[in-house]
């Protein structure tokens, strides 16, 4: 009977610790800036689970000599478009877990610039056309921080290339986005 009861009590516990896993925090942190690239961060609570490395350089064999690539104009409305065509093609599958998600920080900073001011306006006009509609789409299917959204699109005719940089953080429950992965394979498994 003792043999029973010990059982039942470690059995309880696993469960209680499988039932806490499922309702910690999980926090995704993305920075983009030009200067430092790419960095993601995720912690689980408090305690840092992924880091990336900022500023990662390739390394080259001794005997390549560094070429340069040609010049290519950047266009910073390019870039906005193919951030926000990468957020609307995950929006489908992972409609449902946005609704669970909390933003608690979204900075978006861009300078609009280049040679011909007349570009440079027009340019600044189309980014904020893409952009600002994108940022209230996005209030209204998930949970935003009231505070937590920072914009700054601007023109500065005396630079010669346009900047963008980008900084998220994005929290969600293990147990929502496990209900969000079961519902999007049940409806896939329908079609």
């Amino acid at each position: 009977m003792t043999v029973l009861k010990i059982i039942g009590i470690v059995l309880a516990a696993v469960l209680l610790l499988l039932l806490l896993l499922l309702v910690l925090p999980i926090s995704v942190s993305v920075c983009y800036d030009p200067e430092k690239a790419l960095r993601i961060n995720v912690k689980v609570l408090f305690f840092t689970v992924y880091k990336t490395k900022a500023g990662v350089e390739t390394q080259q064999a001794e005997g390549e000599k560094k070429q340069k690539a040609p010049p290519k104009k950047e266009k910073l409305l390019q870039d906005v478009r193919d951030m926000v065509a990468l957020v609307k093609n995950l929006l489908g599958p992972l409609g449902g877990l946005l609704k669970t998600v909390r933003i608690s920080k979204l900075q978006l900073r861009a300078v609009c610039a280049g040679e011909d001011p007349a570009d440079v306006a027009m340019e600044y006009g189309l980014v904020c056309a893409a952009v600002y509609p994108f940022i209230g789409y996005l209030q209204t299917i998930s949970n935003v921080r009231k505070r937590g959204v920072d914009v700054g699109i601007s023109c500065d005719f005396e630079q010669e290339k346009p900047t963008l940089s980008f900084s998220a953080t994005v929290s969600a429950m293990v147990l929502h986005g496990g209900i969000a992965l079961l519902r999007f394979t049940i409806k896939q498994a329908e079609e």
